[in-house]
């Protein structure tokens, strides 16, 4: 069964889409006030 490998890939997706939202929302904080 891959149910264990299915929610490992979930899981792993979920964690890079967070950080990717979380350092875009940094980088357009920070651009805005230093531009």
């Amino acid at each position: 069964m891959q149910c264990k490998m299915v929610e490992q890939a979930i899981e792993q997706i979920m964690a890079f889409y967070c950080r990717g939202a979380y350092f875009g929302f940094l980088f357009r904080c920070f651009g805005f006030s230093g531009g």
